[in-house]
């Protein structure tokens, strides 16, 4: 599973399936995970400037990754800030269409007011959530040290709470 399909699980309330933050902060968040997961699987970099550049163009075997590989490459050369955005388009929806196809969420729609459509992503199946979950506290309680995933989901976790913190 990637690490944004891990984070966008623990933005969204298993119970009711509504985003727990504003959809904006997710979005940004979600294109930070994509990018730390290609980071991790070092397949993009910084400079010494500090900016983004593609180290392995090549397919990832996921066609989520390989999409951010290639707006990350129209965008290489930029700060991170500037890539992330992009890196969140439109990529909620389709993670959670696969999130739904795995069988770890429920799809509803039903109607406000007989006209707009509403989506709710339930929790179908938790145990992948309940493994973060615990492997989380055993870093942020316990003070165990995480593996190299570990550590960029309470990174990408980190991210979204300054995110949240700021004006």
């Amino acid at each position: 599973m990637l690490l944004a399909e891990d984070l966008l699980l623990l933005l969204t309330d298993d119970a009711t399936g509504k985003l727990l933050l504003p959809a904006e902060q997710v979005d940004i968040a979600l294109g930070g995970a994509n990018l730390l997961e290609l980071t991790l699987l070092e397949r993009v970099s910084l400079d010494e400037a500090e900016h983004v550049v593609v180290l392995d163009p090549s397919s990832t075997g996921d066609p989520i990754l390989d999409g951010a590989l290639r707006v990350i490459g129209a965008r290489q050369g930029r700060k991170p800030k500037a890539v992330v955005e992009p890196l969140g388009e439109n990529l909620r929806t389709v993670l959670y269409a696969r999130l739904v196809a795995e069988g770890v969420l429920r799809a509803q729609e039903r109607k406000v007011l007989g006209v707009l459509p509403v989506h709710r992503w339930p929790a179908a199946r938790g145990e992948h959530e309940e493994r973060m979950r615990a492997q989380l506290t055993q870093v942020l309680v316990q003070g165990t040290t995480p593996n190299a995933r570990g550590a960029r989901l309470v990174a990408a976790c980190s991210e979204v709470r300054a995110q949240d913190r700021q004006p």
